[in-house]
């Protein structure tokens, strides 16, 4: 695994991290004793994490996972629901109030305006 930050020209910061197979990496690999008897999974995939305001993020997660066995269909579509529900739950856990975030959204983007445009915000908008 590994991670950058980038920061955006307005100032935002953004995570990229990247998840590869082992057997892509070059560095140490450290050995457990009877490991060679496990099924090898392997998995890649990428989380990006942009800052919206101070208190808000867009979270993009894309994975590959290889089991190197093969699932019945019905196993398979068990397993993506229990996915898909973790992701569910990480949501309503960090889910905040929708007026309190659209009001901090359209405050960041006056100041990314006011910041590139050199214009003043208006009473309403500073408001």
């Amino acid at each position: 695994m590994t991670w950058e930050e980038m920061v955006e020209t307005d100032g935002r910061r953004t995570f990229i991290i990247a998840i590869c197979p082992l057997e892509k990496y070059g560095g140490t690999h450290h050995k457990i004793e009877g490991a060679e008897k496990m099924h090898r999974a392997s998995t890649r995939g990428v989380y990006i994490i942009k800052e919206v305001t101070k208190n808000t993020c867009e979270w993009t997660r894309v994975q590959q996972v290889d089991l190197k066995i093969s699932l019945p269909a019905r196993v398979m579509n068990v397993l993506i629901k229990q996915e898909l529900g973790k992701a569910n739950v990480l949501q309503e856990k960090f889910r905040r109030n929708g007026k309190e975030v659209d009001r901090e959204m359209v405050n960041a983007l006056a100041e990314v305006i006011r910041g590139r445009m050199g214009v003043p915000l208006t009473e309403d908008q500073m408001g």
